[in-house]
């Protein structure tokens, strides 16, 4: 190989890995985001992580239970269909929203607050959550009110 022959190589990969971690910063930036992993499924090691409070006993144990459950649900997919794959997982609990793209090579996991971003969205398209007028005997039962949305006129 002549001396200038890998010089355009390193440059190309420079320059993905500019525009990678550009994405990741514009990721990280939005609202709502407590942070990313980027784990190799293979090791169950964590290549690359931003918040989440730099706890490594968190992100360690984020890492290790969702590719496993990506494991599953990838196996699940396939029983279904053998030339299907999963190639994308969004999990939401009471606390928070994970985002999962697995690759083969790599597993990218966004955590966020889902609540900031949903209250914002609402916002932005001019719906504010309303209370559902209550029945008598639903006096007693907040949870009877939880999720109505109501157009709100510009």
């Amino acid at each position: 190989m002549a001396d200038g022959e890998g010089a355009p190589r390193r440059n190309k990969a420079a320059e993905t890995m500019a525009t990678i971690d550009a994405t990741l910063k514009r990721i990280a930036a939005h609202k709502g985001v407590l942070g990313y992993i980027v784990v190799n499924p293979r090791d169950n090691s964590v290549i690359k992580h931003v918040g989440m409070h730099d706890d490594h006993e968190l992100i360690a144990k984020y890492a290790q239970r969702v590719l496993a459950f990506v494991s599953l649900t990838r196996s699940v997919v396939r029983d279904l269909d053998p030339l299907n794959d999963l190639t994308f997982l969004r999990l939401r609990s009471k606390q928070h929203e994970i985002i999962v793209a697995p690759e083969w090579d790599f597993v990218f996991m966004v955590v966020q607050d889902y609540h900031i971003s949903t209250k914002e969205e609402l916002a932005k398209i001019k719906v504010k959550p309303k209370e559902r007028p209550r029945e008598p005997q639903d006096q007693d039962n907040k949870e009877a009110s939880e999720g109505v949305t109501e157009n709100v006129e510009a």
